[in-house]
């Protein structure tokens, strides 16, 4: 995330609301649930602090080339999730750091916009030096005799 003159924001204690935006690509590969493999994709936001590990919340979206998703109810269906981390040992522990994700809708065709909402809220004290969103696909898929794994981030 930057600031309005370029430079790379920095987040001090205090809670922030985004709104984010991605495209899909126009041949992106539907996912697929299958006995042997998969294919999924997952929105994802990391936040990254001075010295600490980073902190990040995920959800599964369902991508198809079928352009009618009324065939597949779930995919109206909206989905969130949190992620709460507090900061420092204790007894000097300080607030919570919250990242919460949120979507309207988890069914997608390829060429649409992906659109939600990070909310983060820092009641640590430290600040947050980079949030990072992506889109990630992971293909799995078993062989007998091992197991393959991919990931590719949009």
């Amino acid at each position: 995330m930057f600031a309005e003159d370029g430079r790379q924001a920095v987040l001090h204690p205090g809670t922030y609301e985004y709104s984010f935006s991605i495209p899909l690509p126009p041949k992106i590969p539907s996912s697929v649930e299958g006995h042997h493999g998969f294919i999924r994709y997952f929105l994802e936001a990391v936040i990254q602090r001075p010295w600490k590990d980073e902190q990040a919340v995920q959800t599964m979206v369902y991508v198809t080339n079928v352009s009618d998703l009324n065939v597949n109810p779930e995919a109206a269906l909206p989905s969130s999730f949190q992620k709460q981390k507090h900061v420092g040992f204790n007894p000097c522990q300080n607030g919570p750091i919250s990242l919460a994700f949120m979507i309207g809708k988890t069914g997608f065709v390829p060429g649409e916009y992906l659109q939600f909402g990070v909310e983060i809220r820092n009641t640590s004290g430290v600040r947050i030096n980079r949030v990072h969103i992506s889109l990630k696909r992971v293909f799995e898929a078993i062989d007998p005799n091992e197991l393959i794994s991919v990931m590719q981030s949009y």
